[in-house]
This record gives structure tokens, sequence and C-alpha cells, in this order.
């Protein structure tokens, strides 16, 4: 598989040697494993690079390394042309219900007038758009792994 732990030993492996909080630990053999479990979370919450913020982490070095990592790995999908099960299962659910769009119609909320509060959330129910479950919701897949197939299956897709 072109992605997965192996790929993350090589872009630790990158990371310049004997410095940084990741790198010295590069020769653990479950190093690249728990960094690809990381990845994974990362990925499936939606952040990409650019949202890892320096506040979030108590080590400069573990941000700086962490950020280089997972920027080598989005560098990765897009040399490769392919998308990996987090961002299949994104495009997915979006094709079928923008939930990233309703929240912020529904935040939006909170910036208006009290007075007009009310108007505007009867104004969202009567336009709120259509939106479809995924069990009622067929893809069309030409190829794509037994895993794909499996996990989009598995949130309730029918696959043609």
């Amino acid at each position: 598989e072109q992605l997965g732990p192996a790929l993350l030993m090589r872009l630790l492996l990158d990371l310049p040697a004997g410095t940084g909080y990741f790198r010295p630990m590069a020769e653990h053999p479950s190093m690249a494993e728990a960094l690809w479990h990381t990845l994974r979370e990362l990925r499936y919450a939606g952040l990409s690079a650019n949202d890892l913020r320096r506040g979030a982490f108590t080590s400069a070095a573990k941000h700086a390394e962490l950020v280089a990592i997972v920027t080598g790995y989005e560098r990765e999908l897009d040399r490769l042309l392919i998308a990996d099960m987090p961002d299949v299962l994104r495009e997915a659910a979006l094709t079928v219900y923008d939930i990233e769009a309703d929240d912020r119609r529904l935040r939006a909320i909170a910036d208006l007038p009290a007075s007009e509060r009310g108007a505007y959330f009867d104004r969202l129910r009567k336009e709120y758009p259509q939106r479809r479950e995924f069990q009622n919701s067929t893809i069309t897949l030409r190829g794509g792994s037994v895993t794909i197939r499996q996990k989009l299956a598995g949130v309730g897709f029918k696959l043609e």
C-alpha cells in the first residue's frame, strides 16, 4: 500500500536527524505505526497541517515535526493523485449532506440581534436544503478497493 506506516517512517526519516521530538525515536519499530494512527485520527477529524496550531502543543518541536509529517503526507496524496479513506468518506458524505454549510448557517444566528433570530430560524427551517440519508443514496464506483467499498457500505451507502 502506498499509504500507511511505511510512508510515515519515510516522512519521519526525512526530518533532520538528531534533534526534534519524533525524529530521535525513528528507530523504534512502533513509532511509524503510532504516527500513522495519529495521522488517521487527524484526517478523520478533518484536520490538515494548516489546522495544527502551535498553542495546542506543549512542545514547539513536537508541533513543528507533526506539521512537517502531515504536510509531507498531504503532498504525497497530491503527488500520487489519490485520496485516503477520510477524504473518500468526507466527499461521499458531502454529496448527501454538507454539514459544514449547515453548521455555518445555524451559527450565524448568534451574530444577529435577538429581535431577528426567530425570523431567521423560521427561514432556515422553511428553506432547509434537501438532504438524503446515506442508505437512500447510491454511489457508482469505478474501481475502488475492497476496503473503500466496505467502508462506504458500512456507513450505509448502496454501491453499484
